[in-house]
């Protein structure tokens, strides 16, 4: 299809030293599916991206940076070593979830301030992580 890699470009950017990460099979939020469903978007997706890049999948981005306890949960139980979220922010490297931050085309100079200053002010930092618990545990 038009703007997807099929599988020797995805083996290819594998062989160049790209991360290839796990997004699901079916770009649906995880938040909203059935336990089976869960398990094709997080097993059944990792297993053919492994078939093709023939290394082990252990990265994995929430579609739509969308999460709860119960996807988190499974994350866990299926092993993968590292999530990424939509979460905008800063992360530590050896943090198990990952801010990931979209850049869009009417973003301007000011976005990477803006993305650090989410931390810096002792209270933004507070709402921010109060922000991202609550995410967890609902």
């Amino acid at each position: 299809a038009p703007g997807f890699l099929d599988q020797p470009g995805v083996r290819e950017l594998a062989a160049e030293g790209m991360a290839i990460g796990c997004h699901g099979m079916r770009h649906r939020s995880w938040r909203r599916l059935e336990e089976h469903a869960l398990w094709e978007e997080l097993v059944d997706a990792r297993r053919l991206l492994e078939q093709v890049v023939e290394r082990p999948v252990t990265e994995a981005a929430c579609p739509f940076g969308l999460y709860d306890r119960r996807v988190l949960r499974s994350l866990h139980r299926c092993r993968y070593r590292r999530i990424y979220t939509s979460d905008r922010g800063t992360a530590r490297s050896d943090d198990w979830m990952q801010a990931r931050n979209s850049v869009r085309a009417g973003d301007g100079a000011g976005l990477v301030d803006h993305i650090l200053s989410l931390e810096s002010a002792p209270h933004n930092a507070l709402r921010r992580r109060l922000k991202l618990a609550v995410k967890r545990w609902r």
